[in-house]
């Protein structure tokens, strides 16, 4: 699936986005800062999927984990799970924007 249109959130704007979920498949987000204009791109590749449970993404020696946990009612927990290696700067910034994201993935539960 690409998403080629612009959609606001709250940290910038998504430019375009590439999701191709099956083992390497595409996961690509184009981000750009608020505060100045920076892009922040992410280009990495799925390595796992596991449905429903877990999907893997990795971009060199960076991964994330991505599990799912049926809660009953309609209800699942969502886990995300990184690792990369970072100046203090971007891994503050990176734990913004997924908090960021997260929180507006709750508004529409």
């Amino acid at each position: 699936m690409v998403l080629g249109h612009a959609a606001q959130d709250g940290h910038g704007l998504v430019a375009a986005a590439v999701v191709d979920v099956r083992p390497g498949g595409a996961f690509r987000l184009n981000s750009i800062a608020d505060a100045d204009g920076s892009e922040m791109p992410l280009d990495a590749v799925y390595v796992e999927v596991v449905e429903p449970e877990r999907l893997v993404f990795a971009r060199g020696d960076e991964r994330a984990t991505v599990t799912f946990a049926d809660l009953g009612d309609g209800r699942t927990e969502m886990t995300f799970r990184t690792t990369m290696t970072a100046t203090e700067a971007l891994r503050d910034r990176a734990v913004a924007g997924m908090a960021s994201a997260f929180d507006r993935l709750a508004e529409q539960l």
